[in-house]
C-alpha cells in the first residue's frame, strides 16, 4: 500500500532542500559579486602606491604564496605551472587570473589577497609617519637656518 504521508514528507523535504540550494546560489553571487568589487578596489590602490611610495616599476608583483598581481594588466593571478625555456627564461605560460576561479580555490586566493591588503596598510602607515617625522624634522632644520642665515648675513657692526 502506497504511505501518502510519507511521499508528502519526501516532497517537502525535497522542495526545501531546492529552497537552500537556490537561496545558498543567491547569496553566493552577491558575496561574489562584493569581492570582485573588492579586489578591483585593491588593484586601483596598487596601481597608486607600488609605484609610487615604494618607488618600483616591476610589472609583476608576488603578493605571497604563489599569488602575483600583474601592474599591467591590472589582475590578481596564480601560476598553475612555469615553463622554462632552454635558456633559462620562465615563460607566462600557466596564469589563471583569480577571478577565473570558483569555490574554494577563489576564496582561499581571495583570503590571501585580503591577508596581503592588511600588511600593505600596516607597511603604509608606518611609511606615513616617518615620512610625516622626516618632514617635521626638516621643517625644524629649516627654521634653525633661516634664524642662523639671519645671523650670517646681519652686518657687522
Amino acid at each position: 500500500m502506497f504511505n501518502w504521508k510519507k511521499a508528502e514528507k519526501s516532497i517537502d523535504v525535497n522542495l526545501e532542500t531546492e529552497r537552500k540550494a537556490l537561496s545558498f546560489a543567491a547569496e553566493e553571487r552577491e558575496r561574489r559579486r562584493k569581492t570582485e568589487t573588492f579586489i578591483s578596489t585593491i588593484s586601483k590602490v596598487l596601481q597608486i602606491v607600488i609605484p609610487d611610495f615604494f618607488g618600483s616599476d616591476e610589472q609583476e608583483i608576488e603578493l605571497g604564496n604563489s599569488i602575483f598581481y600583474n601592474m599591467g594588466k591590472k589582475n590578481f593571478y596564480i601560476l598553475t605551472y612555469v615553463v622554462v625555456g632552454v635558456d633559462g627564461t620562465e615563460k607566462d605560460e600557466g596564469k589563471v587570473d583569480i577571478l577565473s576561479l570558483k569555490g574554494k580555490p577563489f576564496w582561499e586566493n581571495v583570503q590571501q589577497i585580503m591577508e596581503y591588503a592588511h600588511t600593505l596598510l600596516d607597511d603604509l602607515e608606518r611609511r606615513e609617519a616617518g615620512r610625516q617625522q622626516l618632514m617635521n624634522d626638516m621643517d625644524l632644520l629649516n627654521r634653525h637656518m633661516e634664524q642662523k642665515e639671519a645671523l650670517w648675513y646681519s652686518p657687522r657692526l
